[in-house]
């Protein structure tokens, strides 16, 4: 396994951030890639995360959600981006003054011949403009 971890500090308040991450649903209003969104609960399988894109279907199972420690971990099932697999992403928040320092690790398996810094530049771009949209999302309202 590899891991990436992407830092970020964004212009609003934690209780903000963790409003829009946390809510688990609604990825498609921030994140650029992402058309769609949608959440599945069924018994025995926890939350499931749908989200649609042009080059296909993302989907996410959370693994867990703690609104006290402001913690969301993901394992991505499927999705049609990188060339990589087992990716379980977990995303950390954290006041910093008026602002929020989000820290999302990234673990993976990458397939066969592709290159760790190749998908660690990959990571960080699609993480960097996830929370670049957060930060438009909030500063809309």
């Amino acid at each position: 396994m590899e891991k990436v971890i992407v830092k970020k500090i964004l212009n609003a308040d934690l209780a903000t951030v963790w409003g829009i991450i946390g809510a688990v649903g609604g990825v498609d209003q921030w994140a650029s890639m992402i058309t769609s969104c949608r959440l599945e609960a069924k018994a025995g399988e926890g939350l499931k995360r749908i989200c649609g894109s042009e080059q296909g279907q993302l989907i996410e199972h959370i693994l867990k959600l703690d609104n006290e420690k402001k913690v969301l971990q993901y394992a991505i099932t499927q999705q049609p981006f990188l060339p990589v697999a087992n990716i379980v992403s977990t995303i950390e928040l954290r006041a910093n003054g008026n602002a929020t320092v989000v820290t999302t690790t990234v673990e993976y398996l990458p397939n066969k011949g592709v290159g760790v810094e190749e998908m660690e530049a990959a990571f960080n771009q699609i993480y960097a403009a996830s929370y670049a949209g957060i930060e438009d999302l909030v500063s809309a309202h």
